[in-house]
Order: C-alpha cells, then sequence, then structure tokens
C-alpha cells in the first residue's frame, strides 16, 4: 500500500464499520412510515415514565446483536489485515536475507570464490 499507511487503512475501515453498524442500528429502531409518533416516556411527571406498560428509552436486543457481530467482523478483518502486513514483512525480510547470503556464500557447485574473496596469498 502505497499512500496510505496500514494504521490508516485501519481506522478507515473501523469508521465504515460504525457507520454501517449505526445506519443499520438507526433503521431497525425507526418507526414504521405512516405510523404516529410514540408517547414520550417521560412527560414532566413523577410518575410517568415509571408505571408498568409505559413506554421506556432502552435498546432493542436486534440492535445489540448487530452491534456485537459488527464488532466481531471488525476485529477479524483487523486481525487479517495485520497478519497480511506481517507476512508481506517477513517476505521482505527474507528476500533481503537470502540476497545477502547468496552474495556472501558461493553456491555448492561454483568454484568461484565468495565476494570480495580471493586466493591470492597476502603479503
Amino acid at each position: 500500500m502505497h499512500g496510505i499507511g496500514f494504521g490508516r487503512w485501519m481506522v478507515r475501515l473501523a469508521a465504515v464499520a460504525l457507520m454501517a453498524v449505526s445506519a443499520s442500528a438507526l433503521a431497525q429502531d425507526a418507526p414504521p412510515a405512516g405510523s404516529p409518533p410514540p408517547d414520550k416516556a417521560w412527560a414532566g411527571g413523577w410518575k410517568n415514565g415509571v408505571e408498568e406498560g409505559a413506554p421506556k428509552d432502552e435498546v432493542s436486543g436486534e440492535t445489540m446483536v448487530v452491534a456485537a457481530y459488527g464488532v466481531l467482523w471488525l476485529i477479524l478483518i483487523l486481525f487479517v489485515l495485520r497478519a497480511q502486513g506481517q507476512v508481506a514483512a517477513l517476505r521482505r525480510e527474507s528476500a533481503e536475507l537470502k540476497a545477502l547470503v547468496e552474495a556472501r556464500i558461493p553456491s555448492p557447485g561454483s568454484d568461484a570464490p565468495p565476494a570480495g574473496k580471493t586466493d591470492a596469498p597476502s603479503h
């Protein structure tokens, strides 16, 4: 990834996942079109919103399940992307080490001395 670092991609991916989960939660909580607006949970009286059967402000179970799955998918995607970055780094390092070793050690079938070494006796 050239222009944007791995950390920035993770932040962008997390932002998109959060927006998707939020939009899904809002869509589930929205009342059906054409229905009358719900009663308020608290209209100013000390007993309003306390009685049995009164509407309450709470998050539905479906919204919590969607949010939980969204978080799990986000964690899984971030884990896979991080592992992919680490594998790519290991491959680069491995290629560099292989090039260094091949430059210093001759291949088994060649009679040439290693790079930088000569058979001339030193005086």
